[in-house]
């Protein structure tokens, strides 16, 4: 069953940080994200939805001398020319760098993705490579338990399994929608039930249309 898209007034992101990033199946990778200890050039590729942008922000913001670049697999010319040169850099002892991208390094300039210089592509692929999982289901109803939890509430299993089955999957937006939720149940002083979130699915989809219509 495809989630079905809403257009519905949610609150802003949250600052990416490591501290609010899930680890499940990437705990040694995050703890040596948090330690700083990797070589002086790390990649790290995974799915659109695993993380990819959350770590790489989270990074640049914790430690603005690292270079970073994300979507390697997009980077045109210019792109690639800076991250070759940020790469010859880091390896004499330049700040290091990290690289996210939606594929291994190997698999760069694939026909999906933008053409790719060889000498970046084999220097990426010789240094240290993560892939990044992306949550399982079971990681993402535990998240949603312990935010409701550090709320003060319960939020029983019929409701979580509707917010995987009716929103984005991937852990913010599923945060973004349940922080909306709880605030609408805060306002209604109401508890979260089914009943309250097709409540504000509804009031959040008639306030968008009377925003079109404006």
């Amino acid at each position: 069953m495809q989630p079905r898209q809403y257009a519905l007034e949610l609150l802003p992101e949250r600052e990416p940080t490591l501290d609010n990033f899930l680890p499940g199946a990437n705990a040694e990778l995050i703890d040596r994200l948090r330690r700083l200890d990797f070589p002086r050039v790390l990649y790290v590729w995974g799915p659109a939805g695993s993380g990819k942008s959350h770590l790489i922000a989270a990074l640049k913001r914790a430690h603005p001398d690292l270079v970073t670049a994300d979507d390697v697999d997009r980077a045109g010319k210019r792109e690639q020319n800076r991250l070759f040169d940020a790469y010859n850099e880091a390896v004499i002892g330049g700040p290091a760098l990290v690289v996210a991208g939606n594929c291994p390094p190997r698999s760069l300039g694939g026909p999906t993705g933008k053409s790719m210089r060889e000498d970046l592509r084999t220097r990426l692929a010789a240094g240290l490579v993560y892939q990044l999982h992306p949550l399982d289901d079971a990681d993402k109803r535990r998240a949603l338990a312990e935010a409701a939890r550090a709320r003060g509430v319960e939020i029983n299993d019929d409701v979580v399994g509707y917010l995987l089955n009716h929103f984005a999957r991937d852990l913010g937006s599923l945060m973004r929608v349940y922080e909306a939720i709880d605030r609408h149940a805060l306002e209604s002083r109401r508890a979260i039930t089914m009943a309250l979130v097709r409540d504000w699915v509804a009031r959040s989809e008639d306030g968008a249309a009377d925003d079109g219509a404006a």
